[in-house]
């Protein structure tokens, strides 16, 4: 079986990728051409590599499962099986259990039983914190917890005991929600819980919605609060009211809320404790090195779990907050107590006036250049549901597909919801290491490196993100010298409309421009355009910034700040001649390198999916108060409660339960 195809790296796929991904044997393989290549992991002494061709693997996979419906349902089977086998792994390991619970024990880190009663108490504490909040420190929580806590003002852990002092100046303890839109297994919250209670004062949960963004645009604010609507529900569920501002006018809600506050808390850029001592570290491979340890002694001890191994006989979708969440009804709890004093009226987000776009309509500061997306929903209910489908269908391929952009869903797609902390981090990690597969495993490397260093570099270089400063020496070096080459400037005009006369880079940023989405792998070619079209490095790096920004629905988050400074050196080494015009020694990365291997023509016409629907527009194609295109009333800004095609928004508690074991073969 043949067909005459040039092979690519995008069409082809090795053999452990073909048969973890499409199910077959080696028996099964031996009926295609494979093409041997020298193995990049050991080049001169390894076994040499085969790589078939994917349309060829596809159809052969078909053929023997009887179509596209049976191989999911294979797929489905043996991903229960691999799940069963860690179960029983588990269960088999009863002495270490008993040592790790010991452990977990000496360490502070509570049961399951006990986040799940901490969390269902949430509203009653706030009337009994001062009776019992000189029995709570901060120490009672587990050190995943307590070393993500930091004082903003100054860097250091925080002096609980000087905010304790000062207690009598303060009204509350102020949770603001940044960018963590979620209720369940967020360290923030818990943190500003235990504050509370410490310190003998309320709780208040508030997000506020300001014109000071620097892009404040449509869609970005859309999906912002569409997240807030899906967490002002799971919130009252809990008990508490989340108080959500907008700023229609040039109102001061966010100091009428904080000025009394005894402590300020929220999600700032979560960085693991290890990621915090590695300085910014350069190179992603040091990153990943000097971290390797310490984040294998955290997985033994997965956060939001009860013990060391329990959380793989938990199937990796159990939480420990589960039992305290209830399913996010048709008719949701009324609203929670407001505070008397605020100065503001907060946003009921669920209430038949709050839609959406109505309300980004009486903004006058809000930018409808850039319309809201409809084919995607801010919230956890989404982005779990998103997670599932990619964990089921597309993880164990992730390594064949994840740089063909011509596979939309090759990929998670999840870095809007993990930018606005819509999805656990720790059960999306919980649920990629339990599905050892090949993809499976580049996933979790991707996830756990690359997702963590740009965090680090962004915690520790936050102040020279957007100009040269950022750069490592010898970057910097080779652009100061090239500072004087001849470019080809283009307006900003022609970068945000893809209008520059490159029409693979025009197509690229025509899918990011309607869709708020860019492929990673094409992500980096885009970058790399800039440095030549600009006239000196830093307007470059700065143009990169406001047009991935501007049109991304995860702009302005560490990992696209990590992305763009790479195409200027960033994690990177030489790569080039110096006497390379413009770009020097710095990697070159042409848009004419992958023509060749992307149908750009096919790929600027690339479809959108709406979640559990078929293609769709991809944006609004108008303003916020446009009723027809995604105004009031619409579904197309997730507006309604329910998706297109009628189906119900999926709930966050369904993606907790426990996984059924899989039945015998």
């Amino acid at each position: 079986m043949s067909t005459d195809v040039t092979r690519t790296r995008e069409n082809s796929i090795t053999k452990t990728s073909a048969k973890e991904g499409f199910c077959l044997s080696d028996k099964d393989l031996e009926s295609l051409v494979a093409v041997q290549k020298p193995n990049p992991r050991s080049p001169r002494s390894g076994p040499p590599m085969s790589l078939y061709l994917q349309i060829e693997v596809e159809a052969l996979a078909l053929e023997k499962w009887g179509g596209q419906d049976g191989l999911d349902k294979e797929r489905e089977r043996r991903h229960a099986k691999r799940l069963e086998r860690a179960q029983a792994k588990a269960e088999n390991s009863a002495s270490q259990q008993t040592v790790s619970q010991q452990a977990a024990s000496e360490g502070g880190l509570p049961s399951a039983a006990s986040l799940v009663e901490q969390r269902r108490n949430v509203g009653a504490s706030l009337s009994a914190a001062a009776a019992s909040g000189e029995q709570q420190c901060l120490r009672e929580l587990p050190n995943f917890i307590t070393e993500r806590v930091r004082d903003v003002r100054s860097g250091n852990a925080v002096d609980w005991g000087a905010a304790a002092r000062s207690r009598g100046e303060g009204q509350h303890v102020l949770y603001w929600m940044r960018t963590g839109l979620r209720g369940h297994e967020n360290p923030a919250l818990d943190v500003a819980r235990v504050a509370a209670e410490r310190l003998g004062v309320p709780l208040r949960f508030a997000a506020f919605l300001l014109r000071s963004h620097t892009h404040p645009t449509e869609r970005r604010y859309t999906f912002w609060m569409q997240g807030l609507r899906n967490t002002q529900l799971e919130l009252r569920q809990q008990g508490v009211e989340l108080l959500v501002h907008l700023d229609v006018d040039a109102g001061s809600g966010g100091r009428a809320a904080a000025g009394r506050g005894l402590v300020g808390g929220g999600h700032g850029m979560p960085v693991p404790h290890a990621a915090d001592r590695a300085r910014a570290p350069a190179k992603a491979y040091i990153f990943r090195s000097s971290t390797d340890k310490p984040r294998r002694e955290r997985l033994q001890r997965m956060p939001y779990t009860n013990g060391a191994t329990d959380w793989a006989r938990l199937l990796g979708g159990a939480a420990a907050v589960v039992e305290g969440m209830k399913e996010l009804r048709e008719d949701p709890p009324g609203r929670g107590p407001i505070p008397e004093g605020l100065g503001w009226e907060p946003l009921d987000l669920s209430a038949p006036g709050g839609h959406i776009a109505s309300l980004l309509a009486k903004c006058d500061w809000i930018d409808c250049r850039v319309p809201a997306v409809t084919h995607m929903r801010g919230g956890s209910g989404e982005g779990y549901a998103r997670w599932e489908a990619f964990r089921t269908k597309g993880l164990d391929l992730y390594a064949a597909h994840r740089n063909n952009a011509i596979k939309r869903d090759g990929v998670s797609r999840l870095s809007a919801f993990h930018h606005y902390g819509m999805v656990s981090p720790f059960k999306v990690a919980r649920d990629a290491l339990l599905a050892r597969s090949n993809g499976a495993t580049k996933y979790v490397d991707e996830f756990f490196t690359w997702r963590e260093v740009a965090h680090a570099f962004c915690l520790r270089s936050w102040p020279v993100l957007e100009n040269v400063q950022a750069l490592p020496q010898w970057a910097q070096q080779t652009l100061a010298r090239h500072a004087g080459d001849a470019r080809e400037c283009k307006s900003m005009q022609q970068l945000e409309e893809g209008t520059t006369g490159d029409p693979i880079w025009d197509a690229m940023q025509h899918q990011l421009k309607t869709t708020g989405e860019l492929h990673n792998n094409l992500r980096m070619k885009w970058g790399k355009a800039f440095l030549p079209w600009l006239p000196t490095p830093d307007e470059a790096i700065a143009a990169a910034c406001h047009v991935n920004h501007r049109f991304a629905l995860d702009g302005c988050d560490p990992c696209s700040y990590g992305g763009i400074l790479w195409c200027f050196g960033l994690f990177d080494k030489p790569m080039g001649a110096e006497k390379t015009p413009i770009s020097g020694q710095l990697r070159r990365m042409a848009t004419s390198s992958i023509a060749n291997r992307l149908n750009w023509a096919q790929y600027r016409n690339l479809p959108v999916t709406a979640f559990g629907g078929t293609a769709a527009p991809a944006t609004t194609g108008g303003g916020a108060g446009n009723a027809a295109t995604g105004g009031a009333g619409s579904t197309a800004n997730g507006d309604a409660g329910t998706a297109k095609g009628g189906g119900k928004q999926p709930t966050i508690e369904s993606f907790f339960k426990p996984r059924k074991k899989a039945r015998a073969a």
